[in-house]
């Protein structure tokens, strides 16, 4: 009893059993997921949740840009490059989101260009820059639970969608 009270009061460990730190991230190895078979990948692990900046210069948390949606999100690049007409209204069917992240400082730069149907959002520090560097890709696909689905690279997005519709039984 005695020992249950004074964990109550000594914060880091107050903390590490309210947010569960104890139990191992789950990481999925089959279903709507394309992983490339390095150990190290994030496929099938869930994306991270920081905070982001939006145009209007609000801070949100990622997951209130994504709602409950299949979102698409692209390092510095438009994330609808490399998709054919058909792929990207599959998505679209789908509710995805699309979005562009780049660093906060940019998001006020009025020389940057806007992509149509696209949500830029902002990385306040460098949280989504470093999850990016950690991969040599550029492009993320997340499921709604949040799981990432498939990496790619622009110019393979258009078969990573095909192989990726296919596990979600879409032709």
């Amino acid at each position: 009893m005695v020992f249950a009270y004074a964990l109550n009061y000594i914060k880091p460990i107050k903390q590490y059993l309210l947010e569960m730190r104890f139990k191992p991230m789950p990481k999925y190895h089959d279903g709507a997921l394309l992983s490339n078979g390095a150990k190290n990948s994030p496929v099938g692990k869930m994306f991270i949740q920081p905070q982001v900046q939006l145009a209007s210069g609000e801070t949100v948390l990622l997951d209130e840009v994504i709602g409950n949606d299949f979102a698409i999100i692209a390092w510095g690049v438009d994330p609808k490059w490399g998709l054919s007409p058909e792929t990207l209204q599959q998505w679209k069917t789908l509710g995805v989101k699309f979005i562009q992240v780049i660093p906060a400082v940019q998001l006020q730069n009025s020389q940057r260009k806007e992509y149509e149907d696209v949500i830029t959002i902002g990385d306040i520090g460098t949280d989504i820059r470093s999850w990016f560097g950690n991969t040599s890709d550029s492009v993320v696909i997340l499921r709604p639970d949040r799981f990432v689905a498939a990496l790619a690279i622009p110019q393979s997005m258009e078969s990573t969608s095909q192989q990726l519709f296919k596990k979600l039984y879409l032709k």
